[in-house]
Formats: structure tokens, sequence, C-alpha cells
């Protein structure tokens, strides 16, 4: 199945993949994420391929035209999960309005684990 493509301006495309990748740096700029599921840090995440990041990220497409991003992310210990998930679903959602004035229509965060670090 092909990767879809946003048109964000005029002549301007971006892939589901560079969705994903915006947004999961986006969550690994937040305080209190460890990380990504499978590991993935700010560091590795534009490194680390679309196999590996789609288990930790996803943005799909809305029949609106807006987008829904899905990520499941690792918390440090000691942090609230509840504060931690809203800060990555405001963090996901601005940052990716703003890089791509693409609407986003939800931020799904699934928490799959602590990190003792």
């Amino acid at each position: 199945m092909a990767e879809k493509n946003y048109k964000i301006h005029n002549g301007i495309t971006v892939t589901e993949q560079v969705l994903a990748d915006i947004a999961g740096l986006a969550a690994t700029d937040v305080e209190g994420v460890a990380c990504l599921n499978g590991g993935l840090t700010r560091e590795t995440v534009a490194k680390a391929g679309a196999a590996k990041v789609n288990k930790a990220v996803r943005v799909i497409g809305n029949e609106d035209g807006s987008v829904t991003a899905q990520l499941i992310i690792v918390v440090d210990y000691e942090h609230s999960i509840v504060k931690v998930s809203e800060q990555v679903q405001e963090k996901v959602k601005d940052t990716l309005e703003d890089m791509t004035d693409l609407t986003v229509k939800a931020v799904d965060v699934k928490v799959s684990n602590v990190s003792m670090k």
C-alpha cells in the first residue's frame, strides 16, 4: 500500500512518515518522556527508519482533511503520567500544526512503560 501524501501548500506535499517523524521528535522534547516505544529517543527518531518509528508513532488522515496522531511513549519514573501525556498531546498538536498548517484533530497517547533511568 502506498504511503499517503498531504498537500500542505501550493506545490508542497509531505508524506505520512514526515508527519510521524515530526510527532515523534515533538513528543521526545517533553520533560518526563523517557523515549518512544522501542527505545527511540530524540537522537534516534530521525535516523531509525520508518519500520521502527511506525511501531511508536502513526499519523492518520481523517475524512475532513485533518490528521490524528497516535503515539506510544515511555514515561520517566516519578513523573505524572497524566501531566506528561497532556504535555505530549499539546506539544505534538502545536508542532504539527505550526510546521505543516494541517489541522490536528486529536493526539492519542498510550503509555507502554515507566523508565527507572
